[in-house]
């Protein structure tokens, strides 16, 4: 029996699953904690820390969700760019925002990804100064493809 001194649970106490539930200390294990709709809504409005998390843990799966974001930095999206996993409809999506294509670490991560196509890799060269369009034919970082279309942009 309870007797008149014992509490029954007090406001100050903590719930049993907040007991348990330890605190996360990093965003690595804030991300992991996270339920599948917390992890889409902070990879479309979430900030920095925990998107570089999301897509460190989860990769290919945030990287549509990321994108979508109007908070993701340059170096987010160049990082993105680069992977040869990246779907050719994300790809697009990349070139066609005038603000990612403008930002020259974006153009160089796009151009060295080789699922570009060949109005692809023209699109990004137009977009791209001359003076760096006229160095593209001798960096080997580039593929052939890219290093011949810059090539031809020259002549």
């Amino acid at each position: 029996m309870i007797g008149i001194d014992d509490e029954i649970g007090t406001d100050d106490e903590p719930a049993e699953n907040e007991a348990r539930k330890p605190l996360a200390l990093n965003p690595l294990d804030r991300v992991r904690a996270m339920t599948v709709h917390e992890r889409r809504k902070v990879a479309m409005m979430g900030e920095q820390a925990n998107r570089i998390a999301l897509e460190r843990l989860y990769g290919k799966e945030m990287w549509a969700l990321l994108l979508s974001n109007p908070k993701i930095s340059t170096p987010e999206v160049a990082r993105i760019a680069r992977k040869p996993q990246l779907a050719l409809p994300l790809i697009e999506k990349i070139i066609a925002n005038q603000k990612w294509v403008r930002a020259p670490h974006i153009r160089r991560a796009l151009l060295t990804n080789h699922k570009l196509t060949r109005a692809m890799i023209t699109k990004i060269l137009r977009a791209t100064p001359k003076r760096e369009v006229k160095l593209m034919p001798n960096q080997r970082g580039y593929p052939n493809l890219v290093r011949e279309l810059a090539r031809q942009m020259i002549k």
